[in-house]
């Protein structure tokens, strides 16, 4: 993506073509593999390897940060860590979103490796007492379907356990889990899925007349999210060249210090004066970052409002992919305990916005037009579901009712 120029990078212009052609396909959800056979297709060769691409070479791309215009450098003998800036290539909301993929995608990996059937909510899902991602089981010949916590087996394979404690539920001294019975896989997507449905439509904010009222003015306008977006940018790179001549300062300092160019006294507060300058800007440039990543969510919240508001009435009829990328749009997680007493799960569905409960009060009510204001609800509610054996019969006592 870059070439010397002047002993400085510059961005190669075709190459850096290919890089945000790569990072794309990475936001979009594509896999190395699939990148591979596009990349080998295409005749562009990788620099360093004559042929075709490898999956390690595309997986390492992704991660680079010179492609967000930075990248660190640690001197040998001082292993003083410095931050060099180059001109970015990526934008910067979608260098964040494809390492978020990454994340993901490294916790699921031996379990894509064997995954062959469809989960709903196993991606939402986390255990809410040891805090394991919620794993998926499916026996199609022993009519099986369970998300579970995989903490237990994990550490069966490991070795944490001792020997004559292998097979004892729930925690074993510091190790193990008390979210030791699974759910059962149809009923929790049901309880879930119509929970979801249920605080949708019954939403202020989501409604359609406060759609552009409410979201328009609690996030921004389209253009106004990509005008601070452009903002951030620049402010970043602003920060990051300012953090570079305050490290070169301080190396510079350094070196005079021990040729004994400074007395003892001005050399400490110099260096002191440096170091407060220095751990600023990383302030400012962490705090620029944050802001990054938050106008890059909510700029993807308001394409899911977009994508779906219309389509409240029309739930039932979104295919298995659609109503995963529904769900993931706006939910933030799902947490997950077990109730041993009284034989049942409690999940804590944990929404992107305030929707649980909200409304909105009129200045006015026999005037509408005076105007309103918007009570903003919980953005958790809760779900109780019964435990199931394997076959999906109830094991709570038939005198009991849970609803959803």
């Amino acid at each position: 993506g870059y070439e010397l120029v002047d002993k400085k990078l510059s961005i190669h212009p075709e190459e850096s073509k290919w890089i945000k052609k790569i990072f794309n396909w990475f936001y979009q959800g594509k896999s190395p593999i699939w990148i591979k056979s596009q990349l080998d297709q295409s005749g562009m060769e990788p620099r360093r390897k004559k042929g075709s691409w490898s999956i390690g070479s595309i997986s390492r791309l992704s991660k680079n940060t010179h492609y967000i215009g930075s990248y660190t450098w640690e001197d040998k003998k001082s292993e003083e860590v410095i931050t060099c800036t180059c001109p970015p290539i990526v934008d910067e909301t979608v260098w964040n979103q494809v390492q978020e993929k990454r994340t993901s995608s490294a916790l699921r990996t031996k379990q894509k490796n064997r995954t062959k059937h469809f989960y709903l909510l196993r991606d939402l899902m986390w255990c809410g007492d040891c805090g394991s991602k919620i794993a998926g089981r499916t026996k199609p010949s022993k009519n099986e379907q369970h998300y579970y916590c995989p903490n237990k087996e994990r550490n069966w394979v490991k070795g944490t356990h001792p020997k004559d404690k292998k097979w004892k539920r729930g925690k074993v001294g510091t190790h193990g889990c008390s979210t030791v019975r699974s759910l059962n896989i149809p009923l929790t997507d049901q309880f879930v899925w119509n929970k979801v449905l249920e605080i949708v439509s019954e939403s202020s904010i989501l409604k359609e007349g406060f759609k552009k009222d409410v979201l328009q003015s609690k996030y921004q306008s389209d253009g106004e999210n990509k005008k601070q977006l452009q903002d951030g940018k620049k402010k970043s790179r602003r920060l990051m060249k300012e953090l570079q001549q305050v490290q070169s300062s301080i190396a510079e300092v350094e070196t005079n210090n021990l040729l004994k160019r400074y007395d003892l006294e001005v050399y400490q507060k110099i260096k002191s004066n440096l170091d407060s300058e220095l751990k600023s800007i990383k302030d400012k440039i962490e705090q620029t970052r944050i802001k990054t990543k938050e106008l890059g969510e909510q700029k993807q919240w308001l394409d899911w409002i977009e994508k779906y508001h219309h389509r409240i009435g029309e739930m039932t009829s979104l295919s298995e992919t659609e109503g995963k990328d529904y769900l993931t749009g706006i939910l933030d997680r799902i947490e997950v305990q077990y109730d041993s007493d009284k034989k049942e799960h409690i999940l804590d569905i944990k929404f992107k916005l305030p929707l649980v409960g909200d409304g909105i009060e009129y200045q006015d009510k026999k005037n509408k037009k005076k105007g309103y204001r918007v009570v903003e609800g919980d953005p958790v509610t809760g779900v109780k579901i019964p435990l199931r054996d394997h076959t999906g019969k109830s094991k709570v006592p038939p005198n009991e009712t849970i609803q959803p």
